[in-house]
C-alpha cells in the first residue's frame, strides 16, 4: 500500500509505503510525481518504508520504466526505515543516480529526514 504524505512544500513528494507495493499504488505515485514535476523542475522524494513485504511483478516492471524515465526529475531523497535490506538498496541506487542525493534515516530519526528534504 502507498500512501501519499502531505509537504507544505510543493517541491517534495513524500510517500509512506507499508505492505506488498501493487501497480495501482504506483499509477497513483506516477500521477502526483507528473502533476508536481509540470510545477517545478526537479523534486525531492521522502520515502517512510513500514514493513515493505514485496513488489508484485507487474509493479516492479512498471517501477523500472518510471525511474528510468526520470532519472534527471530528482534532486534528494531521503529513505526513512528500520528495514536493513534498504541500506544496501540506497548503496546501489546512489551508484546508479549519482544525480541524486540521497540519505537513510532511521525511524527515530524521521524529524531529521523531514528537515532536510525541505532544505
Amino acid at each position: 500500500m502507498i500512501e501519499i504524505l502531505p509537504f507544505e512544500n510543493d517541491k517534495v513528494i513524500g510517500m509512506r509505503i507499508s505492505g506488498k507495493v501493487r501497480v495501482e499504488g504506483l499509477e497513483m505515485i506516477t500521477k502526483a510525481i507528473d502533476e508536481k514535476l509540470e510545477r517545478h523542475e526537479k523534486l525531492n522524494v521522502y520515502l517512510e518504508f513500514d514493513d515493505v513485504s514485496k513488489l508484485s511483478n507487474d509493479a516492479f516492471i512498471e517501477n523500472l520504466k518510471f525511474t528510468f524515465s526520470h532519472l534527471g526529475d530528482f534532486e534528494k531523497e531521503a529513505i526513512v526505515s528500520d528495514q536493513g535490506w534498504l541500506g544496501m538498496l540506497i548503496k546501489i541506487t546512489d551508484k546508479l543516480y549519482q544525480s541524486v542525493e540521497v540519505r537513510h534515516f532511521k525511524t527515530d530519526q524521521r524529524i531529521d529526514a523531514l528537515r532536510w528534504i525541505q532544505e
